[in-house]
């Protein structure tokens, strides 16, 4: 099974403000529904919250709160560990794994992620409460990079970077 990693970040590797996307990019958006759908995306219960269930994935969420009440057709896990064991065990080999937030979640899995597909926004966002963590050039080489200029409906200029994994 293959397990990526998506999110959209600011040049500081700046994530998100009160749980929501740093800015609104259709690009972005269309990026990651073309990479997600017919995949898993495994969110954080807050990122899933303000996101809702996505149509044409399975969604996961993993929290710690062990009461909580998922929408129907939404697995909920408790580690990391449970849901790489069961996905590992019974997933379809041609559907992967996507990471999709927030913050904490991403620094869960990132030891686990064989790519990351980052749209790195050519901005310094001044109102900021959480951060992808950080990640080492020595462990992931780019293997691709689309840059986006910014247009009527795409206020930043922008990447679609994809990293892989060394080794």
């Amino acid at each position: 099974m293959t397990i990526n990693m998506i999110a959209a970040i600011g040049v500081r590797r700046q994530l998100g403000y009160k749980n929501q996307l740093l800015c609104h990019l259709p690009n972005d958006l269309a990026y990651f529904k073309e990479k997600t759908q017919g995949n898993i995306c495994v969110w954080g219960r807050k990122t899933f919250e303000s996101v809702g269930k996505l149509p044409n994935r399975h969604n996961i969420i993993l929290t710690h709160k062990k009461d909580y009440q998922a929408p129907n057709g939404v697995l909920v896990y408790h580690s990391v560990e449970d849901i790489l064991k069961h996905y590992d065990m019974n997933a379809n080999k041609e559907v992967e794994l996507y990471i999709c937030g927030g913050a904490e979640i991403y620094k869960q899995f990132l030891k686990y992620a064989d790519r990351i597909f980052l749209t790195m926004i050519e901005a310094k966002f001044p109102k900021v409460d959480t951060y992808f963590p950080p990640y080492s050039f020595l462990d992931w080489k780019v293997t691709s990079d689309i840059r986006n200029e910014a247009d009527e409906n795409n206020p930043y200029t922008h990447h679609f970077l994809t990293y892989e994994r060394r080794n």
